[in-house]
């Protein structure tokens, strides 16, 4: 189980919330100091579920642990930051961040013990926004970010949670397999 870590979904899902919460204080007119207020709120309460979640990891996986660090955490952060920017600064036609995060997903599901099924689900829905701009949906720098924020802030908790599932079902069958093979 040597990449489950990274399986631990619900850690995962609040970087959702996050995200959903980032869009919609962009979009719902309000006064500055409330949306600080809100997104800073969204912060602390998106970390806060994720350290509920990785105590409920090592409560219920005790032995599943992280592996070794690499630095694709980071990469793939920067790759997202610069397509970010590309989508703002230049407005190509099509939406580079989706484009690129497709391709971290991707990279992330092979980085940590081969592609989760659902993950071409994930891959798909973001490929799907990448042409919009070339049909008229999305027009400026404003709306392909907020529409990214949107997309990626509800595919991050689903996603999340069916890591949690896949995870889940796999210890189930290496529980299972351990107590047959020590049966006398």
């Amino acid at each position: 189980m040597r990449y489950m870590w990274y399986w631990q979904g619900l850690r995962w899902a609040p970087g959702g919330l996050l995200l959903l919460t980032t869009a919609t204080v962009t979009v719902v007119p309000m006064p500055w100091p409330v949306r600080w207020i809100i997104w800073l709120v969204a912060v602390v309460g998106s970390a806060r579920l994720h350290s509920l979640a990785g105590r409920y990891y090592a409560r219920m996986f005790p032995n599943i642990r992280p592996g070794k660090l690499s630095h694709g955490g980071i990469l793939a952060s920067g790759l997202l930051l610069a397509a970010l920017v590309v989508d703002v600064v230049w407005t190509p036609p099509v939406v580079v961040t989706a484009v690129v995060a497709a391709a971290v997903l991707l990279g992330y599901g092979l980085a940590t013990g081969g592609g989760r099924p659902h993950h071409v689900g994930g891959m798909a829905v973001l490929m799907a926004l990448a042409p919009l701009p070339v049909i008229g949906v999305v027009d400026d720098a404003r709306h392909r970010v907020l529409l990214w924020l949107f997309a990626c802030g509800v595919l991050y908790p689903v996603l999340a949670v069916l890591d949690h599932r896949e995870l889940a079902l796999k210890h189930r069958q290496c529980a299972g397999r351990l107590r047959r093979t020590t049966m006398v």
